[in-house]
């Protein structure tokens, strides 16, 4: 993982990996969410809650934060920065999401009729100071999680080729 100045890499262990991953995971059940820590959620109960749509450049962000979603069973709608204020606010709808987490660089990119659904700011995660975050219970797991539930939704604008 690039450090803050992107001078030199940082090394994650597997287990430093997992356990600033549910630190995050942590964060974001408690602003959005706080059942989704509830030891008794089961996939029926994790099936009702809608995605949560993620707008940012920053890559390291980007990677914990999935990895994060992911531990907590919650859908998340990746949208490309590529895409026009127009483009996200159609992707957002469409996919009925429950919240919005952006960059604050990318806040242009929300149009005024999003403004109903609950956006949130999402600071750029510096790995340096994740690596001194107390360790926190792991992410209670939905033991009934089927390979086939929907995990990243990723729409591509196209421009790829």
């Amino acid at each position: 993982v690039p450090n803050a100045t992107a001078t030199a890499y940082i090394t994650f262990s597997f287990a430093q990996y997992d356990a600033a991953s549910n630190f995050i995971a942590r964060h974001w059940a408690s602003k959005l969410n706080p059942a989704w820590l509830d030891d008794a959620r089961t996939r029926a109960l994790a099936a009702l809650d809608t995605p949560v749509a993620f707008l940012a450049k920053d890559l390291t962000t980007s990677n914990f934060i999935m990895i994060a979603f992911q531990k907590l069973r919650i859908p998340l709608l990746l949208v490309s920065t590529r895409n026009s204020p127009a483009g996200v606010s159609h992707l957002v709808t469409a996919c009925k999401v429950s919240a919005i987490l952006v960059e604050d660089s990318l806040r242009s990119l929300l149009e005024p009729q999003l403004a109903h659904i609950p956006t949130y700011s999402v600071p750029l995660i510096n790995p340096e100071e994740l690596l001194l975050t107390p360790n926190v219970p792991p992410i209670p797991h939905c033991t009934d999680v089927d390979a086939g539930d929907i995990a990243l939704i990723v729409h591509s604008s196209g421009t790829t080729g």
